[in-house]
């Protein structure tokens, strides 16, 4: 009887062929690869600056000066073909050192405080219109002559001047501001907040002004400005306007009220938190008593002072010295009674917006 083959099956002992086959085979050493560099993405080549000697701190404001300047020479000469002959009526024969130094000096020491101060083309230009609203308030009530064209015109050669350089360098080139981004997050307000507070600021500013020209500030003005009321002048058609308001004149209170509430109680309220590490000890008197108050009020107390500040000094300058029937006295009691009303409503929306 011939042997029957019998099949493998489960896991019986291997065979030699199936041992030879499964066997694995022999590991090599891998051959050496050559070394490649790691590739590099290719990085754009620098800017190059036309003025690589001078530092970026330095060469920014100088920039923004000079495009302020000419820019704002540019405008002006445009302008005074249409409304010189109406801004003549109300400007004086100023000394030719006060057209030389003073006025040329405040236009840049006011730039060179915003491009210092961190301020972006927006607050820029916001920042410059409430600098002009002593001004134009001014103007406006007790000047009524003047056109809102004219007025008009005035604030948007100081805007403009002032906004086009700042945007165009904030935008190409780093700059002071980003220290102060740092500290503020974006935190989007609320469009009803934002309404409420300014028609809040705008009202406090309109409630300021005109119980102030109701007591005081008209008998003050009378006196300081001999030719308010004065027809033979030509300047000034009665006094009696200052108790009947026009729009043109009590109507700046709102986009005065939403312009401080964009740079006061806005920011306020973007600003972040910061830790306040090390001894307080080792601080002088004035940096323990300024670490005292929050982020939040540290922020209405600079952006308050700032405003406050470019009111008074906007209003000496032009109320007095280019104003006819200007005087300092009287410039000094205008810009003051705005720089309370500023003060007032910083406090408002310092203790709206505490922490």
């Amino acid at each position: 009887m011939p042997p029957v083959k019998r099949e493998r099956t489960g896991r019986g002992v291997p065979t030699k062929s199936e041992i030879t086959h499964h066997a694995p085979a022999p590991e090599r050493d891998p051959e050496p690869q050559p070394e490649l560099e790691p590739e590099s993405d290719p990085q754009p080549p620098a800017p190059s600056r036309g003025f690589p000697w001078i530092p970026s701190h330095i060469l920014n404001p100088l920039l923004l000066l000079f495009l302020n300047v000419s820019i704002s020479s540019g405008l002006t000469a445009l302008a005074a073909q249409y409304i010189g002959d109406e801004l003549g009526t109300v400007q004086k024969e100023a000394p030719d050192e006060y057209w030389w130094y003073i006025v040329p000096g405040w236009r840049l020491l006011k730039a060179w405080g915003i491009w210092w101060g961190g301020f972006g083309a927006t607050e820029s230009a916001l920042l410059t219109f409430l600098s002009l609203a002593p001004t134009t308030h001014f103007l406006a009530t007790f000047h009524p002559s003047l056109s809102g064209y004219a007025h008009a015109s005035t604030v948007a050669i100081s805007t403009l001047s002032i906004t086009l350089p700042m945007y165009l360098i904030r935008s190409k080139i780093a700059g002071p501001s980003d220290h102060h981004k740092k500290h503020h997050k974006r935190t989007k307000v609320d469009r009803s907040t934002y309404i409420s507070t300014g028609l809040l600021a705008g009202s406090i500013y309109a409630s300021v002004m005109y119980s102030s020209l109701k007591t005081f500030l008209t008998r003050l003005i009378v006196t300081y400005f001999p030719s308010i009321g004065a027809k033979s002048a030509g300047l000034v058609e009665s006094v009696e306007r200052v108790y009947h308001p026009t729009p043109a004149s009590w109507g700046l209170a709102l986009p005065v009220g939403f312009a401080v509430a964009d740079l006061i109680f806005k920011q306020a309220l973007k600003t972040r938190p910061v830790s306040r590490g090390g001894d307080a000890g080792s601080h002088g008197l004035v940096k323990r008593i300024w670490n005292w108050f929050g982020p939040r009020a540290q922020t209405v107390i600079k952006r308050t002072s700032w405003i406050a500040g470019y009111m008074g000094a906007d209003a000496l300058v032009r109320l007095a010295g280019i104003t006819k029937g200007g005087s300092l006295e009287g410039a000094a009691v205008v810009g003051g009674v705005w720089v309370l009303a500023t003060l007032l409503t910083g406090g408002v929306f310092g203790w709206i917006s505490r922490e």
